[in-house]
């Protein structure tokens, strides 16, 4: 009976062994492929991080060729070969480093298609380690630039008392900028450069605080300027109440008093109004796939419209909705070629204008392209108010009537929320803005294309299409 007993013993240590065995070779094999898998999720991620690397060095080398051409018209770019080749010779490094590795852009410029029309191409090359010969990861874009022509009144912004914010690495590189309420910058942001200062006026009329029938009035205290984390100003800056000039350079704060409030322009919608002698639904005014329309000049539309996946509407002249336009997914909007004066565009509707994943408004090629004005107002008299003040103002310019977002282009065109607000984000591209409020959010760059350079009348180039590759 004992040497029986032992025998089971042996047997179930000899089992025992045997799971051992086995959950072992199982924890080895989940193992391994816990580490297979993180190694592939981390080459996945470490591909893509270079890949965005590349992506925004090809866009810093096409922002230099950009200020290049509109500083010498008979720039061709960092190399002669258009469309760039693959070669990774050569190119202007952007940085170098042991961390980061080095970053190399080449540029070129071509002739577009039609009159006032350049093609650019940029490329950007990530070298990790810095000492490789072959670029890691390699990006390029490819944009339809056409020239404008700058108005009158030089301001690439102008605001009313609801003022102007700027987040992330949303950027004002030309033209003056006139803010009617405060000014607020935060992480990055960036108004003018070392090389193109941009004057700015702010003139803090936000009070009181609530709004009252008194508002808009000049501040008695507190300062209209708040600049966080690395944003910066460069250029003489003139703000009533400001005394911390902290983040301004290049002239930087040159007063802290005298700025008066600015007066956003007036528009004759009685006479644009009578002047609508044609009709349109907004179903027969709307577009989808690859449609071509053409909207008469001095037409009224009754209700919203809608230009989506690569519709074309040419407009002739004036044009009044009594709704909202929205342009998506590479809809365009462009000024007939025989218009030679810049064709206004009133919009009703509480939703106004929405222009996003590569929707474009395109001017002519005489550079001619629209003013779009919405005119909601969270007023009894809207939208045919002649004046908004107090409460209703202070509760009007907190809606935005003017959408740019996900690579929106709307370079041509001047942009002019009258009683709200204009949000530019994602990489939206836009001309002139006038507004109560306007904002920038989440934005790589921003292409001001009106209110570029320092001579009213001035012809610059600025971004309507735009393509990663």
């Amino acid at each position: 009976m004992r040497k029986k007993k032992h025998s089971i013993n042996r047997g179930k240590k000899g089992f025992t062994l045997l799971i051992t065995l086995v959950m072992g070779g199982s924890f080895l094999v989940i193992g391994l492929a816990i580490y297979r898998s993180s190694l592939i999720n981390y080459s996945n991620v470490r591909r893509d991080y270079n890949s965005l690397n590349a992506l925004a060095v090809a866009e810093a080398g096409a922002d230099s060729a950009i200020a290049s051409l509109n500083a010498n018209t008979s720039y061709s770019g960092t190399t002669a070969t258009c469309p760039l080749s693959d070669n990774p010779t050569g190119g202007t490094e952007l940085y170098n480093d042991a961390i980061k590795g080095r970053a190399v852009y080449d540029s070129c410029i071509q002739a577009g298609s039609i009159p006032n029309e350049k093609i650019l191409w940029a490329k950007g090359r990530i070298y990790r380690p810095q000492s490789s010969t072959t670029p890691t990861a390699t990006r390029t874009v490819k944009i339809t630039l056409i020239a404008s022509t700058l108005p009158a009144t030089n301001y690439s912004v102008q605001t009313g008392p609801g003022g102007l914010i700027m987040t992330n690495s949303a950027r004002i590189s030309n033209g003056a900028v006139y803010v009617g309420g405060t000014l607020s910058m935060s992480n990055t942001a960036q108004i003018g450069s070392v090389a193109t200062p941009v004057a700015t006026q702010v003139a803090h009329y936000t009070c009181p605080v609530p709004a009252t029938s008194a508002y808009p009035s000049l501040c008695s205290t507190g300062q209209p300027i708040t600049l966080t984390n690395q944003a910066h100003i460069y250029g003489n800056v003139s703000a009533n109440n400001q005394i911390n000039g902290n983040g301004m350079t290049n002239g930087g704060l040159v007063a802290s008093s005298g700025v008066p409030a600015p007066t956003l322009p007036d528009y004759d919608r009685a006479s644009h109004k009578a002047a609508a002698t044609n009709n349109l639904t907004g179903s027969q005014a709307s577009c989808w796939g690859n449609q071509q329309i053409t909207w008469p000049a001095n037409v009224k539309i009754t209700g919203t419209v809608n230009l989506s996946n690569n519709c074309q509407v040419t407009m002739s002249g004036p044009v009044w909705i009594t709704g909202n336009l929205n342009i998506s997914n590479r809809g365009i909007l462009r000024i007939a070629s025989g218009v030679t004066t810049t064709p206004a565009i009133m919009i009703d509707g509480s939703g106004g204008l929405n222009l996003a994943n590569q929707g474009t408004v395109a001017a002519n090629s005489a550079g001619i392209g629209p003013k779009i004005i919405t005119f909601w107002a969270n007023a009894s008299c809207s939208p045919d108010c002649t004046s908004v003040t107090g409460t209703q103002l202070a509760s009007s310019q907190n809606q935005a009537t003017i959408n740019i977002s996900n690579q929106g282009l709307g370079a041509p065109a001047e942009l002019y929320a009258r009683w709200s607000k204009i949000q530019v984000s994602n990489g939206g591209t836009v001309g002139r803005l006038l507004g109560q409020t306007i904002q920038f959010s989440n934005t790589g760059s921003v292409s001001f294309g009106l209110g570029v350079g320092s001579t009213p009348g001035e012809t610059v180039w600025s971004v309507q299409f735009y393509d990663r590759q």
